[in-house]
């Protein structure tokens, strides 16, 4: 939630451009149970590009950062087909393999003795 977050606020200081990249570190714990402070500082600003730090704070103290590019919305090649009706493993359907609840196929692993 906190890199959503600091993704979000980076993000509404920048108009005409969408996110390109993204990179964040995780510095210190934070309390589910209390309020996070946003502060947004510009790095970049140009014609293409934009660039935005977000620290995440808690209390004066950085738990988080998150960097930002945003590049604006251009015309070119396509690089991803469109994935065919059993292309899965074994001809397997892929929207028969991943229409479960939660998105994946489960996975059991092994207990401990």
């Amino acid at each position: 939630i906190v890199l959503a977050q600091g993704l979000s606020a980076a993000a509404q200081t920048v108009s005409g451009k969408s996110p390109h990249s993204i990179h964040a570190q995780f510095l210190h714990r934070g309390n589910p149970k209390q309020l996070i402070d946003y502060e947004i500082r510009r790095l970049r600003d140009s014609r293409a590009f934009a660039t935005r730090e977000s620290t995440a704070t808690q209390d004066g103290v950085a738990i988080a950062t998150v960097t930002a590019s945003f590049h604006h919305d251009e015309d070119g090649p396509e690089h991803q087909l469109p994935m065919s009706p059993g292309d899965g493993p074994g001809g397997e359907s892929w929207e028969g393999r991943y229409a479960k609840p939660w998105g994946y196929p489960r996975v059991r692993l092994p207990t401990a003795a």
